[in-house]
């Protein structure tokens, strides 16, 4: 049982951040969107998880791990009737060498596939789109949206559906590696990572208006959003690393990743800025960092005391670039801008321009980088 108050008060979408004026019509909200209804929900899930798993070791420089798992659970088909089409079998296999049987070195590896759970918010928003109305005013007043502005359409309503077939989420993990001991204590390491996700949950507006027309297929709703279960990750990494370990004196570690994180959907809300080309949305993820360096010691003093520091450095996450506005007339604002100068600089707003309608704009997702970031700390 739950109280799901999903966007009953409104929420109202301005083009500026300049101070209201009622005398100037540029300060007025260009978008008000409310959802009217009954928040309490009932969410039934239930989570059922299988695996078994053991270690043999085959030689005495080789162990092996096998592993196989199954999950199911219950909460699409509680709520909406729309049953989890897939077989969610995920099998693990690991393994670890010492060549050399001196252990010295160790080469090592895996590779499995592992499930989400349901996240329930995606079920209760379905089921609170069969209680609400979706109510849209583009260009509304303010502090009262309805003094101003039109219902767009008048009278249709923006509502959230299932899709006809749900997957789970599930992700296929690889790693290699080898760990070296260089000296007593002292070992470095090399891995590489790959991971790729499938069935990943997101949201396109499936009555998204033609881009022709630009009519939606069923004049009765305004946007119908859709889960559905069909976004993409792909991530690959290497990582290096330096240790020693020492119960007297000092005790380090330093690690560096070199990686790189796309996706083509960002979060189970994620709509793209024209559901007519999905495709154009495939970019850095919002958590890709292509460099990363962390370190961590520890000293040991006299009269049992340690002196302990961690830093970590990592280059810029992406940001996404929009123009603010609506300019495609979807009623979702998340259009990006032309590319209008490629030699600008990229945090500089005449790089782009967003003087258009009818359709979105050609720069890429995540096309703005953040500043780098560092920390650390002294115990």
């Amino acid at each position: 049982t739950s109280y799901f108050n999903n966007n009953t008060g409104g929420t109202f979408t301005f083009a500026t951040d300049r101070p209201f004026d009622a005398n100037d019509l540029t300060t007025y909200p260009t978008q008000y969107t409310q959802n009217i209804g009954d928040p309490n929900l009932r969410r039934p899930n239930d989570a059922i998880g299988l695996f078994i798993q053991d270690s043999w070791h085959l030689r005495p420089n080789f162990t092996l791990n096998l592993g196989l798992r199954y999950d199911h659970e219950t909460a699409f088909k509680d709520a909406t009737g729309v049953d989890d089409a897939a077989l969610n079998i995920a099998p693990r296999f690991g393994f670890a060498w010492d060549p050399r049987n001196n252990q010295k070195t160790v080469i090592r590896g895996g590779l499995g596939q592992y499930y989400s759970k349901v996240f329930l918010n995606i079920t209760g928003n379905i089921q609170l789109a069969r209680a609400f109305t979706g109510v849209t005013i583009v260009n509304p007043g303010y502090p009262d949206p309805y003094s101003r502005g039109s219902v767009s359409p008048p009278s249709a309503p923006s509502t959230t559906v299932a899709p006809d077939e749900v997957h789970t989420p599930v992700t296929r993990q690889a790693s290699l590696g080898v760990k070296h001991e260089l000296f007593r204590g002292v070992a470095v390491s090399v891995d590489f990572v790959n991971s790729r996700g499938r069935n990943l949950y997101n949201a396109p507006d499936v009555n998204a208006p033609d881009p022709i027309t630009p009519l939606r297929p069923d004049p009765a709703f305004l946007r119908t959003v859709e889960y559905q279960s069909t976004g993409n990750s792909w991530y690959n990494a290497m990582l290096l690393g330096v240790e020693r370990r020492s119960a007297n004196g000092l005790a380090f570690g330093l690690s560096y990743t070199l990686s790189e994180q796309t996706r083509d959907v960002e979060d189970f809300n994620f709509t793209p800025q024209d559901n007519y080309n999905r495709a154009a949305e495939k970019g850095p993820a919002s958590n890709d960092r292509r460099h990363q360096f962390v370190a961590n010691m520890v000293y040991q003093l006299p009269w049992t005391m340690q002196i302990g520091l961690f830093a970590q450095a990592r280059s810029a996450l992406p940001f996404n670039i929009t123009t603010g506005i609506d300019n495609n007339r979807d009623t979702t604002i998340n259009d990006r801008p032309d590319l209008a100068n490629p030699d600008g600089d990229p945090r500089v707003a005449s790089t782009y321009s967003g003087a258009f309608t009818g359709r979105v704009g050609n720069l890429p997702r995540n096309f703005g980088r953040g500043d780098a970031y560092f920390e650390a700390h002294l115990r």
